[in-house]
């Protein structure tokens, strides 16, 4: 077993590798010669399965009371969930409901009362999958193609 100076020795060494692997890809990927050091890249934290390039995610639309145009809500905390736990849970009862061959809808009212507690009052809702590349997230924030998955 390693002495507890071993250990912190390694790990000084291993972060001081990580980041210059990192920077030197960084240059690579500049120069058009591709990656160097895998462990630098985005993808490895986000998507552990690689990259098929395209981003997505579910968000919520309500109109509200004398409004024609359905607005995008912000993720948010609310008094049950915080950020991670509302995307997590929109993005399980989404998919549970697509899911759901049986038909028995079971899946849906879940969504239905979620879309319903973090956003009250509306008169009508939409779950929306929003879809983007990462290069054009970075240069296009508010670009990315929507479709409806759910209404309510």
């Amino acid at each position: 077993m390693l002495s507890s100076s071993k250990r912190l020795l390694y790990t000084k060494v291993l972060v001081v590798v990580s980041v210059a692997g990192s920077l030197c890809t960084s240059l690579t990927l500049r120069a058009g010669w591709g990656e160097l050091y895998p462990f630098a890249n985005w993808k490895l934290f986000t998507q552990p399965r690689g990259s098929n390039g395209l981003y997505s995610s579910y968000r919520i639309y309500t109109l509200q009371p004398g409004d024609s145009v359905f607005r995008r809500q912000p993720v948010r905390a609310t008094r049950l969930f915080n950020q991670d736990d509302y995307v997590y849970a929109l993005d399980y009862l989404v998919n549970s409901t697509l899911a759901d061959s049986t038909g028995t809808g079971t899946s849906s009212l879940k969504l239905q009362a979620l879309v319903k507690h973090l956003y009250p009052g509306a008169t009508a809702y939409r779950v929306v999958r929003e879809s983007t590349t990462p290069q054009q997230l970075l240069h296009q924030p508010h670009m990315y193609e929507a479709d409806t998955v759910a209404r309510f």
